[in-house]
């Protein structure tokens, strides 16, 4: 079992509202890696009860879309109801790593503070996370990888399963566990 220490603490981010009540909001710096390779900075709310990463509608132009309703539209459960989102898939960085992911577009009020939701699908299979209300702070932790194997590009996956067969002294081994995330990490390094 991995082990429960944290190797991050992110203190939540401190505001002062119009009426001058302090406001703690964890929010996480986020880099969008465009289709051209540029490099795009957002402000996300960490949110547990978002099931997907989420950004406002208005910011489709972040993504090289025409349009924000072009996707897949799904229906969401929003903290206001029920509303119509538009499903991309994006490759964010967050906490060094880059993670391919799901990115809902959805119409909500524009917050100068945040540019959306930072959700559980696919991110935070990658990390571990605590979170402390009471002392308005985030942790987080990497996942440990078992595997990295560096293969060539021509590899599928049933050679890089007999790859592996051959290297393990142990009929224990099941390519099945082997491929699961984070278990084994395979980098296609060279032609």
């Amino acid at each position: 079992m991995p082990s429960k220490d944290f190797e991050r603490t992110l203190h939540f981010h401190q505001f002062q509202d119009l009426n001058g009540k302090t406001i703690l909001l964890p929010l996480v710096e986020v880099t969008l890696i465009t289709s051209t390779n540029s490099r795009i900075f957002l402000s996300l709310l960490f949110d547990t009860g978002a099931s997907v990463t989420t950004l406002r509608a208005d910011l489709y132009p972040m993504l090289g879309l025409q349009s924000w309703d072009q996707g897949q539209k799904v229906d969401v459960a929003t903290a206001s109801g029920q509303a119509a989102a538009y499903q991309y898939t994006a490759t964010l960085e967050i906490f060094g790593k880059l993670i391919q992911c799901p990115i809902h577009l959805l119409q909500m009020p524009p917050n100068p503070l945040f540019n959306g939701l930072l959700g559980r699908d696919t991110v935070f299979n990658e990390f571990g996370f605590g979170f402390w209300e009471s002392t308005s702070e985030l942790h987080k932790k990497n996942l440990p990888l078992r595997y990295l194997l560096y293969a060539p590009k021509s590899w599928g996956p049933d050679l890089i399963i007999e790859f592996l067969k051959s290297k393990t002294s142990s009929n224990q081994f099941n390519p099945a566990d082997a491929l699961q995330p984070p278990l084994i990490s395979v980098l296609h390094s060279f032609k």
